[in-house]
């Protein structure tokens, strides 16, 4: 079966009509039916295929002439499961959660469940239907124990045997619990596979079963590259759980009574980088030039290095940048330096991040924009602006509105700039090539087109977050994203607070 949207926009699961062993065209898009004999329908995150054949709240009656399976929906409908306010961890206070994420059963009746509280530190930003902490509650509802993660997005719960299975969603790893909220272990792409991590996206991302081989097993799907990763579980028979009475006379229970309460769970969150971009008196060339930024005593402001890279980034010299700022009445200069042995120039571009580029984010890829600048193989020197989820609001800018210069170098011996890498890891820089890429970005209706309000404050003492990510790949002719971050906490679908601050002096 396959999920397809309809002309309503609903989702429809429909089936392998000519029975071909494929979901294709050919098809003829014939509906699954329900034994009213109309077709199934409903939402994206009620989608997940269950072992059995259900889906969501549909079980499958019985199977038609043809051995496809025809729905009900269950008879009677499970309860919905609403447990009551949670003492958070992090403010000692009640945090009403914003919705259970998702439950699962283990094989005493427990249940344990994947919760979005409030108060958790780090919330879960751009995220569909995730959680950020884990719980457990007896057959009644009522709750038994909180595990705080605070992680920035969970996705889902399933058990198989003693084990519940989560996956958390920036790094793609699966976690397990036992029925009381003990860690036991987990499992991710080993580190010479070099996987960038990114993402989980749906809480049907990760589905835990057991297989016909009486093992257990887990799918993870990979939102960012388009595959599945399919996990073979070890080590079940080696819990043990193992329980014993404890009962409480007056003098202790009043004792504990007594004792003050605990202080809050402490979740420390790096704080992001205050970044002060000098005023220009007058404005400057657009040429690619370096000594134009030295004369003014404007040094860089930004250094990305390996240590913030996901997939193969290698050392410094393979990929590492550093980046100049200034501003001047509406106009946002911006000079980067990126080191490297090889230069990847030569993506469409439908694909420009999959190649060397620089990707600028002014104050969230929800509500700001982020700004894309590379050469390619069809558009040249191309700079696009983006935005997620909220409106189709991507935007070619033209070289007459933003102007833009890429030259390489061919040797970093006449660079100084490299010192600031050099200083970090010891090594010398002056046989890398240097990719200059330089914008002077309008921040006016032109590039703002469709959301002015979300325009940046140029003024002095105008705030705004920023972020950094330069892609790369040393395989032309291959479709791959590495990247390294700047700064560390940023990401392309993290809360703007994660960004560092900018000030226009």
């Amino acid at each position: 079966v396959l999920q397809v949207v309809n002309e309503d926009g609903k989702l429809q699961w429909r089936r392998d009509t000519n029975h071909d062993g494929k979901l294709d065209a050919s098809d003829g898009g014939e509906p699954l039916l329900a034994s009213d004999g109309k077709p199934i329908q409903g939402d994206s995150h009620l989608g997940a295929l269950g072992a059995k054949g259900e889906i969501g709240d549909w079980e499958i009656a019985k199977l038609d002439a043809s051995g496809a399976p025809v729905y009900k929906l269950r008879d009677p409908l499970p309860p919905t499961f609403r447990p009551g306010p949670i003492l958070s961890p992090y403010t000692l206070q009640p945090d009403q959660t914003n919705g259970i994420a998702s439950t699962a059963f283990f094989p005493d009746g427990t249940r344990g469940a994947n919760v979005f509280m409030k108060s958790s530190p780090l919330g879960a930003g751009l995220t569909n239907g995730a959680g950020t902490d884990l719980a457990g509650f007896d057959a009644r509802g009522d709750l038994r124990w909180l595990h705080p993660l605070s992680l920035s997005a969970i996705y889902n719960m399933q058990t198989v045997g003693q084990a519940a299975l989560i996956g958390t969603a920036l790094t793609n790893n699966v976690l397990a619990f036992n029925q009381d909220g003990l860690g036991l272990g987990g499992c991710s792409q080993p580190a010479g596979a070099y996987y960038i991590g990114f993402w989980l996206d749906h809480p049907a991302a990760i589905q835990g079963y057991r297989g016909h081989d009486g093992r257990a097993y887990v799918i993870t799907a990979d939102n960012s590259n388009g595959r599945h990763h399919w996990y073979r579980l070890t080590g079940e028979d080696q819990i043990v759980s193992s329980s014993f009475p404890q009962k409480l006379e007056e003098a202790g229970v009043k004792a504990l009574a007594s004792l003050p309460a605990p202080p809050p769970l402490a979740v420390v969150r790096p704080a992001p980088p205050t970044v002060r971009i000098p005023r220009l008196k007058e404005a400057l060339p657009i040429d690619g030039s370096l000594q134009k930024w030295r004369d003014l005593g404007i040094t860089p402001q930004v250094v990305i290095t390996p240590d913030t890279g996901h997939g193969q980034v290698g050392g410094p010299k393979e990929t590492s940048a550093v980046i100049r700022l200034a501003w001047r009445d509406k106009d946002l200069y911006v000079q980067a330096l990126r080191f490297c042995k090889v230069v990847n120039l030569t993506q469409t571009s439908e694909r420009h991040y999959q190649q060397d580029c620089l990707e600028m984010n002014l104050n969230g890829f929800a509500n700001g924009f982020k700004f894309d600048l590379t050469r390619t193989a069809d558009r040249g020197d191309f700079l696009i602006r983006q935005r997620f989820f909220f409106g189709n609001l991507e935007l070619e800018i033209p070289n007459d509105v933003a102007p833009r210069v890429i030259r390489v170098l061919d040797n970093a011996k006449d660079v100084p700039e490299r010192k600031l890498i050099e200083s970090v890891y010891g090594v010398d820089m002056g046989d890398c090539k240097v990719i200059v890429t330089e914008l002077k970005l309008p921040i006016d209706a032109r590039t703002y087109k469709g959301d002015e309000k979300a325009m940046i404050p140029m003024q002095p003492g105008g705030k705004f977050r920023l972020g950094f990510m330069i892609d790369t790949n040393d395989q032309p002719g291959t479709d791959v994203q590495s990247f390294e971050l700047w700064p560390a906490t940023y990401g392309t679908f993290n809360p703007p607070e994660t960004m560092a601050q900018a000030v226009l002096e």
